[in-house]
């Protein structure tokens, strides 16, 4: 038996066929999830591991083993059961490989094959690893191969990004929040006093921007340090039916949805582990202050101190692990339970850290990083809480600054040129406009329009107004309907003479521009915002005035939703084009959603690969398996069992479904048929063709 021999394959009910074939474990040990190789009469036949399952004769009938040990003698003790327990690998076959090239398996491989882990260079050329240019996402789990993915294969048809919703994710009224400044406040008296003052409502959940100050709380960053974190939105939803309660061994209590997410210490690391899934073997990170006695700090209280090691640190605040000792399942009593979102994704309720409501972030960082040689996209993120903007900031101790690459647009200052805007758009933000009184604002419009080309300069709502009071030609009753649509619109606060930011400032090559929308509270604003830049970046890319992009909207399911009038989808029909179209042009869209079953057929369909992160609800899974290619039955069960940072790949971007854990996202061919490094090379080598001439003539 070679070293990477671990089983030898064994008949079933159901196997060895094509497509299903188990193994008894030999050597060592094999985990779901993982890729093994074994010799096929056409060469060597991959295959991934779906289930694993130990089994022993001696425990075969519940009845027999129920009857010997009510005598009071116990089995182990008394048989050698031990030497009868077998793991069995239950996997399914992939295809095989034979001297670089993939077929399907169309033969069963004989009972008593030996099974061995697949080797890496098979695995990556097997699954279509781009190992000298392609994007690092992460790594195999069990088998320490780093993912890269061609940024061709995985964006140019588009990719979807789809996770369980965050809504679950919330902790009861009384949980006591730490604010930066020192103080306590349950979470439920912050959050409602932001609803209060008003709120947007998202799939059940009501999300409140702050509207008055920025407020700060404190939270744990990647070096699990303390450190000060701003809240981007409060959350409110409806209490369940039943709460998770978690004691811990300092005293200390945080009750929350099953969902909420707790960080909890394992060989592996630092992980999150859902409420539901914690046991009282777990620790959970916790804070402490330590006490001061005549200048100097001491160690924590005992209690906090026996719970685990205390990490030593000069501050007055340091973290420590807290040993779960109970967790009960109890009746929610109250209406609501409350949830923050904050920079560091993060917070601490009642001295516990917990996680708040990120795959995309690992991709951006990679297009962003990349050299002109290897083909550079322009990426703009559509930000509806400002998760994005930390990009800007300087980076953290052994991080990487990106600061220098990202330019951030708050909601509040952007502004759409007139001049840009069409009668499709405009009927749509204001959905009374019937087809003649359009005809009437595209003619005002097509006249501004001439007398800018001609020298008159950009124009703005107030010239519109005035040329319809001018026109002598248009009923009295059509000016009044136009006015008052138009003071409608003047009332957003949005349109000015030109566009800010400009799209050329938005679209520069290995450049990332996050326009945070954070801080505009109407829904249908943030969607004007978003349909009128995503047509300006697909039309600017159709005529090649712009570099290829990569446009990132995030919540995908607001700005494209399945079912929904016109005027609550303003930016849909665009999305849904650029979605069909954009492949052509090298326009690529990422859409993020937690709420898949919400979001556009159309646009998710078009998406060539997906990245499913865990998700629970039956209703997004069915959507899900319906819209992606390559899932069967029991990928769809393992992606409820997925862990934090573990993802499902399928599509385009790689050969055969894949999972991976996430570093901490036959004709002649078309004459746009080209890859996304090509486009970008040839971009930025025609600009500074482009440059250099203009500088020799002056």
């Amino acid at each position: 038996m070679t070293d990477t021999e671990i089983g030898t394959v064994v008949s079933s009910m159901n196997g060895p066929s094509p497509t299903e074939v188990d193994f008894v474990v030999t050597k060592g040990s094999v985990h779901r999830g993982q890729f093994v190789e074994l010799d096929y009469p056409e060469g060597t036949m991959i295959a991934l591991v779906t289930n694993v399952f130990k089994t022993n004769r001696y425990f075969e009938r519940p009845d027999s083993v129920k009857e010997f040990e009510s005598s009071g003698k116990k089995m182990l003790e008394q048989f050698p059961t031990t030497e009868w327990e077998y793991l069995i690998g239950q996997t399914r076959p992939l295809g095989v490989f034979d001297h670089g090239l993939v077929k399907r398996s169309t033969y069963p491989p004989s009972p008593g094959s030996r099974v061995r882990v697949a080797t890496p260079d098979k695995l990556q050329s097997f699954l279509g690893f781009d190992l000298e240019n392609g994007l690092r996402l992460g790594e195999i789990e069990n088998h320490a191969l780093p993912v890269r993915l061609s940024m061709s294969r995985l964006l140019k048809k588009h990719l979807a990004i789809l996770a369980m919703s965050g809504s679950g994710k919330c902790l009861e009224g009384s949980s006591r929040v730490w604010l930066a400044d020192g103080t306590e406040v349950p979470i439920g008296k912050l959050v409602d006093e932001q609803i209060e003052r008003g709120f947007v409502e998202e799939g059940g959940v009501q999300i409140a921007y702050p509207s008055v100050s920025d407020q700060y709380v404190f939270s744990i960053d990647k070096n699990m340090t303390i450190c000060k974190s701003k809240v981007l939105a409060f959350m409110r939803r409806h209490a369940p039916s039943y709460i998770v309660q978690v004691s811990f061994q300092s005293g200390r209590c945080v009750e929350a949805t099953p969902e909420h997410l707790f960080p909890v210490w394992s060989k592996a690391g630092l992980t999150w582990t859902q409420a539901q899934n914690l046991t009282t073997e777990t620790r959970c990170l916790g804070i402490l202050e330590k006490k001061r006695i005549g200048g100097d700090l001491l160690v924590p209280s005992v209690s906090e101190n026996s719970a685990f090691t205390v990490l030593k640190r000069k501050s007055e605040i340091g973290t420590f692990f807290d040993l779960v000792e109970k967790i009960l399942w109890v009746p929610a009593t109250a209406q609501f339970v409350y949830d923050l979102s904050t920079e560091h994704l993060n917070f601490v309720a009642n001295k516990i850290v917990v996680h708040n409501s990120v795959c995309v972030k690992t991709i951006i960082e990679e297009v962003i990083s990349r050299k002109p040689e290897q083909g550079r996209l322009a990426v703009i993120v559509m930000d509806p809480h400002g998760e994005y903007t930390n990009f800007a900031e300087p980076a953290p101790k052994n991080g990487v600054d990106y600061s220098s690459k990202t330019r951030v647009i708050k909601g509040r200052d952007v502004r759409l040129g007139v001049p840009h805007l069409d009668v499709g758009l405009i009927a749509s933000m204001v959905s009374g406009l019937s087809s003649p009184q359009q005809r009437e604002l595209k003619k005002i419009l097509s006249s501004l329009s001439g007398e800018m080309r001609s020298g008159m300069g950009p124009f703005d709502f107030t010239a519109v107004k005035q040329s319809i009071l001018s026109d002598k030609e248009m009923k009295s009753e059509t000016q009044k309907i136009l006015l008052s649509w138009i003071m409608t619109l003047e009332d957003m606060s949005l349109f000015s003479k030109t566009d800010l930011p400009s799209i050329s400032d938005m679209t520069k090559p290995g450049q990332l521009t996050v326009v945070d929308l954070s801080d505009v509270v109407d829904m249908k604003k943030k969607q004007v915002i978003v349909g009128f830049f995503a047509k300006k970046l697909f039309f600017g890319r159709v005529k090649k005035s712009v570099p290829p992009f990569l446009l990132v909207i995030e919540e995908a399911h607001q700005f494209s939703p399945e079912k929904a009038k016109e005027e609550y989808a303003i930016s849909k029909r665009i999305i849904e084009t650029i979605s069909r179209e954009g492949r052509k042009f090298g326009a690529s869209l990422c859409l993020v959603s937690q709420r898949p079953i919400n979001l556009s057929t159309t646009a998710l369909a078009n998406c060539g690969t997906h990245v499913i992160l865990r998700i629970t609800n039956p209703y997004d899974l069915k959507h899900i398996g319906e819209s992606s290619e390559g899932i069967d039955a029991q990928s769809e069960r393992m992606i409820t069992s997925l862990r934090v940072g573990e993802a499902l790949i399928v599509g385009d971007a790689v050969n055969y479904p894949m999972f991976f854990k996430v570093r901490k996202n036959n004709s002649a061919p078309s004459k746009h048929e080209t890859t996304l490094e090509e486009a970008c090379r040839a971009f930025e080598a025609g600009q500074a063709e482009a440059e250099s001439e203009v500088e020799a003539f002056l």
